[in-house]
């Protein structure tokens, strides 16, 4: 079989008939009546137009039978309905308009592939929409009163009165059709720019209306229900660029324009839910505000200003003293009310602002602010650790664990860690000294800590005494067995640590103070002992962290009452006298205190601090924690004194009628603010922490040069600066100073050609 393509037809009437034809059909489907149409031989006759080389008037014929039939047929239908259902009717009139235009397109469909694409004329179905448009739609006296029927419907909807919900979104889907992606002019014009308008002027007033009526909570919980209801509404009849506009018409309007006013309403704003811990509500606000502008940048500045007062106040309270003489803080509440901040800022940041990243680096600039506010923080948080492990043995390990942890995290806000650790090795040395349990998890755990933050080097001299602190154990163990075969001569049980001076605090137990010569004896013992086994090693005693038991006798005078009772009592009896026998466990301090009522029964501080030669303040700590308290429970009894503080003219004596139901008592020194180091004390401090300072900033600068070699001045600085900044934050003049000495010292030297770029000598 031979197939042949399509001859024209050579009758040039042809044309002319296939048109009338073509037109009395488009009419008729124009009017909805196509039920006896043959769409097959539609679809030929304008098939054969085409080919024929007729598209250009079958195009216009086209167009002119559009216009006829909507500015005669369209428009007197709708003019009739304008008082009765007009956007039902338009609504109508433009659905049979489009299913028409999708009948005609298919018919044309031959001309609508072969000859639209060459002709430059928009397609058929583009066509009828653009009559549509054109006759219709763009008619003022039409596109006035369809606006106003609009707005006036979401204007109804948005006072939750009933509206003909389908014929509004009909409406809307209608103007869209109207253009295409990137033309929404008529959407825009009709209804767009009003609706927005009209959106803002609605909402600003009902705004106004419900700061006045409403909390700050009830307003943002009111605003949220607004802002979910209007973007279902857009959802719905919207498309997606208006959808944004009008969110972001909204959240100016109701949040933007009055986020002063949220976050300072008296008892409801934002600094009230802070202080309160609403954090529901804070969850409320921060989910407004994240959707304005300025929104996250109000919440990080008033969060800030909270957080940093409260911080301040807490700081600033420790010097403060009450109406009752007593300090306003210690330093262990001191660090328990940060740490408090801390689990509670940090409660905010996950329950209530979703981990927001810009809030988080705030309170990390919120907390290094008012944490170094004080240059005494790194002494209280070391004390507060201190505080924490000396009391393990009464509470869960877990729990010494968590309260650690959370120190630590104020440790890391620290500026200055390098004094810090000056502290930290103090207050530890006293405990791995003091207690039996010195390599005790906990004491690891936050060493651990330390090193993470910081590295292995900053608590090298740490690791150092708890290496000390078992080498010591092995000694002691080594010791006993050498006294069993030479035995003190002093009859004491000595129990001695040798320690490193590089890992240890050097200030501690220094000061020459009288050691009685039975016990200067018995330190001579081990010296032999030690030096015997180590020749190259010397030995020198540091009394201050040391702990001894005095056996003491109490001679209590019996009353009448009391005799009948002397046939049970375990004590001896003499004349009316009752003696008692205890063994008190005390510091070394207490010890050298103690053992100068064996020579005279009255002593003054005066006559003690002059017979011992004891720090006057460790003294006073000592006498402090054993004459004061209830009067059967005290070691020594004031006879000339009162008050709080001790006098150089207070006299004491032993307390004979002293009683406790345990044969042996463990006295310590009192603890609280006098813990704390003192002024002349901190001076001390300050001045060795300089010098090594100093030191380790020669260190550093001398490392930094011999890896460049050769560095200008502003990059040395920096980098100097980033090498210390684990351990302190050098000032930029002690830099220099350090600089021009290396210079002096010939490590050193500035360019010839540059005087601001240096070299290093190797």
């Amino acid at each position: 079989m031979r197939i042949r393509s399509f001859q024209p037809v050579s009758d040039p009437t042809q044309h002319i008939q296939s048109w009338e034809l073509l037109r009395k059909a488009i009419t008729e489907i124009l009017n909805q009546n196509n039920s006896g149409l043959s769409f097959e031989e539609l679809y030929r006759n304008a098939y054969v137009m085409v080919l024929s080389k007729h598209g250009d008037n079958l195009y216009n014929g086209l167009k002119s039978t559009l216009e006829n039939h909507v500015k005669q047929r369209v428009l007197k239908r709708l003019n009739d309905s304008w008082n009765d259902n007009f956007l039902g009717t338009l609504n109508k009139l433009w659905s049979e308009h489009s299913i028409a235009m999708h009948l005609i397109r298919d018919i044309l469909m031959y001309m609508d592939r072969v000859y639209i694409p060459n002709s430059g004329h928009p397609g058929i179905y583009i066509t009828g929409i653009q009559t549509f448009r054109k006759y219709v739609l763009e008619q003022s006296h039409v596109a006035d009163n369809l606006s106003n029927i609009i707005l006036s419907m979401v204007k109804s909807e948005r006072n939750n009165e009933f509206i003909d919900k389908v014929a509004l979104k009909d409406a809307c889907k209608m103007l869209l059709h109207m253009g295409n992606s990137s033309d929404r002019s008529l959407y825009e014009q009709l209804f767009e720019k009003e609706f927005l308008k009209d959106t803002k002027i609605y909402y600003e007033h009902k705004s106004q209306k419900m700061l006045m009526d409403n909390s700050a909570d009830l307003y943002v919980e009111n605003v949220q229900e607004i802002l979910k209801k209007e973007c279902e509404f857009a959802e719905l009849y919207l498309d997606k660029v208006t959808e944004k506009k009008l969110m972001q018409d909204l959240n100016e309007v109701l949040v933007k324009n009055h986020i002063h006013t949220i976050i300072n309403m008296e008892n409801s704003g934002m600094l009230y839910l802070l202080k309160n811990d609403m954090l529901p509500q804070l969850a409320n606000m921060y989910s407004l505000f994240k959707n304005v502008p300025t929104g996250i940048e109000n919440t990080v500045k008033c969060l800030s200003q909270y957080v940093r007062e409260t911080g301040e106040y807490y700081v600033n309270s420790f010097d403060k003293i009450g109406e009752d003489g007593q300090a306003i803080i210690t330093p262990v509440k001191l660090i328990e009310n940060l740490i408090g901040l801390r689990d509670r800022c940090e409660n905010f940041l996950i329950n209530a602002f979703h981990r927001d990243e810009q809030i988080k680096r705030s309170l990390i600039e919120d907390f290094e602010y008012f944490v170094n506010l004080s240059r005494r923080t790194p002494e209280y948080l070391s004390l507060y650790i201190d505080d924490r492990l000396k009391k393990h043995l009464k509470e869960q390990e877990g729990d010494i664990e968590a309260a650690t942890s959370k120190a630590m995290i104020l440790f890391k806000y620290i500026v200055d860690k390098d004094m810090f650790e000056t502290y930290y090795r103090k207050h530890l040395s006293k405990r791995l000294l003091n207690s039996k349990t010195a390599l005790d998890y906990s004491e690891k755990h936050v060493v651990d800590k330390i090193k993470h933050e910081c590295g292995g080097s900053f608590t090298s001299k740490m690791d150092g005494m708890f290496q000390d602190v078992e080498a010591a154990q092995l000694i002691q163990t080594t010791y006993k067995e050498y006294c069993q075969n030479n035995p003190s001569s002093s009859g004491i049980d000595l129990s001695i640590k040798v320690l490193k001076p590089i890992n240890w605090p050097s200030s501690i137990g220094e000061e020459a103070v009288n050691i009685p010569s039975e016990l200067t004896s018995a330190f001579d013992h081990f010296c032999t002992f030690y030096t015997h086994k180590f020749k190259s090693r010397k030995l020198k005693l540091h009394w201050g962290l040391g702990t001894a038991e005095l056996k003491v006798t109490f001679y209590n005078k019996i009353k009448n009452d009391d005799k009948s009772q002397l046939e049970n009592s375990t004590s001896s009896v003499n004349l009316g006298v009752r003696k008692e026998t205890k063994i008190l466990i005390v510091p070394t301090t207490h010890m050298l205190m103690l053992l100068e009522f064996n020579k005279r029964e009255k002593l003054t501080f005066k006559e003690l601090k002059d017979s011992t030669k004891l720090p006057e303040k460790d003294l006073k700590r000592a006498l402090m924690s054993v004459s004061m308290g209830k009067a059967n429970q005290r070691i020594l009894t004031r006879t000339v004194g009162a008050g709080k503080e001790i006098q150089q003219t207070d006299e004491f004596i032993i307390n004979d009628n002293f009683t406790s139901k345990f044969a042996k008592i463990r006295i310590t020194n009192v603890t609280g603010k006098t813990e704390v180091e003192n002024e002349n004390e901190r001076r001390k401090t300050k001045e060795v922490l300089e010098t090594d300072r100093k030191a380790e900033i020669d260190a550093a600068i001398v490392r930094v040069m011999k890896a460049r070699k050769t560095l200008n001045h502003n990059n040395l600085i920096t980098e100097v600066t980033n090498v210390l900044c684990k351990r302190f934050r050098p000032e930029i003049l002690t830099i220099k100073k350090c600089i021009e000495t290396l210079i002096e010292r010939d490590f050193l030297k500035r360019n010839e050609k540059d005087n601001k770029t240096y070299e290093y000598v190797a």
